[in-house]
């Protein structure tokens, strides 16, 4: 009898250890490589003509099973403002060994002010789990995070003033700034003295991308003449016709006078 005890609490000990392995096997996910997903170039950009913000990508399937992508957009409160679903097709279909590049697109400035979050789903048909030998439909999730500053258009925005050392170890005012979505334009920054008067003109590069932390910096030297300790505003225009400004103070105790 006691014999039996004894075997019949090791068969139960047995059992609770097999349980505790299952999840470990159950636990297993495809990763998205695995499935044939492979996901490129994605780029963020606006179009100054038409006013619209896209999110593109470039999805290559390179498995043997077709797949069907969707795109959402969400606002700061978790609600759907916009679904791309192919015209109401439900979503744009890649077949085995396609490659398909798709620019979501949406007029931002329609949307109240928020960070939204762009969702991107890939769905796989009938997958094949060579580890679990069964088939079974696999979906796929990346998100991004969308200011609405960044989807809405150019602008500029002007940082506090910072000091840069020269070579010559003189220290001179440094203005840094940020561009948004004046890519292929250039710019000009204009600085006035307190009378209102132009000081400096200088001339910026074009720009190659859609988001730049930019600054110059100025000595004071300007029209043959050292300017003084004071207060400047530094104005910047794009070819765009964007402009911006902001007053700063500028102090030039280091350099020769």
């Amino acid at each position: 009898m006691k014999r039996n005890r004894i075997i019949s609490a090791l068969m139960a000990l047995f059992m609770v250890l097999s349980l505790t392995v299952m999840p470990s096997q159950s636990a297993y996910a495809v990763k998205a490589k695995e499935a044939g997903i492979n996901l490129s170039k994605v780029t963020r950009s606006y179009d100054n003509k038409t006013g619209m913000f896209g999110m593109k990508l470039t999805l290559k399937n390179q498995s043997v099973y077709k797949m069907l992508i969707n795109a959402y957009l969400y606002n700061a409160d978790g609600k759907c403002v916009a679904n791309w679903d192919n015209r109401g097709k439900g979503g744009y279909t890649v077949k085995d060994q396609e490659e398909k590049t798709i620019n979501f697109v949406a007029n931002y400035k329609k949307f109240p002010s928020s960070s939204y979050t762009f969702v991107y789903k890939v769905k796989v048909f009938n997958y094949y789990d060579e580890k679990k030998f069964e088939r079974r439909d696999l979906v796929f999730t990346w998100k991004w995070t969308i200011s609405k500053q960044e989807a809405c258009g150019p602008s500029i925005n002007f940082k506090k003033a910072t000091l840069r050392t020269l070579d010559d170890g003189r220290v001179v005012p440094r203005i840094n700034y940020n561009l948004r979505n004046i890519k292929g334009q250039s710019f000009t920054v204009y600085i006035y003295d307190d009378t209102g008067e132009l000081a400096k003109k200088l001339e910026g590069k074009t720009r190659k991308t859609n988001n730049e932390n930019c600054w110059f910096s100025w000595d004071g030297k300007a029209n043959g003449q050292q300017y003084p300790d004071g207060n400047y505003t530094v104005k910047l225009v794009t070819s765009g016709g964007l402009k911006a400004s902001k007053k700063f103070y500028f102090d030039f105790p280091y350099n020769n006078r």
